[in-house]
């Protein structure tokens, strides 16, 4: 009896164990992991960096080897997709970003922006 009861007991400490650290992970990843830097990667290359603590607005064209195109705006900490010449347009309507682990991907014209770290070719 002494001993299933300690088996009992080393088990439900395995599985909060567990527990704890899949709850660790998932708050780090998903709630502490953000970063302002961010990159945008076209066709598989590194063309810009984008610092989002700087809280500049600008916009600017990647143009990939093809000559697609789209434009990107940074404004108030947040990255985008603003316009693109691919024919669905999902970039254009993913929500910005602001560092998060989540990019936004244009895969017609290749493109993907991506908090640093969080992708790399």
């Amino acid at each position: 009896m002494k001993q299933r009861t300690i088996k009992i007991i080393l088990a439900l400490i395995i599985i909060l164990t567990l527990i704890a650290a899949a709850a660790g992970v998932y708050f780090i990843y998903f709630n502490g992991a953000s970063t302002s830097k961010v990159n945008i990667y076209s066709e598989g290359r590194l063309v810009r960096s984008v610092d989002l603590s700087q809280n500049e607005s600008y916009s600017f064209d990647v143009i990939n080897s093809k000559g697609n195109k789209n434009t990107v705006t940074v404004k108030d900490g947040m990255i985008s997709v603003s316009d693109a010449d691919c024919p669905d347009k999902i970039c254009v309507n993913t929500a910005g970003i602001k560092g998060d682990p989540h990019p936004i991907i244009c895969v017609p014209n290749q493109l993907i922006i991506s908090a640093e770290g969080a992708y790399s070719p």
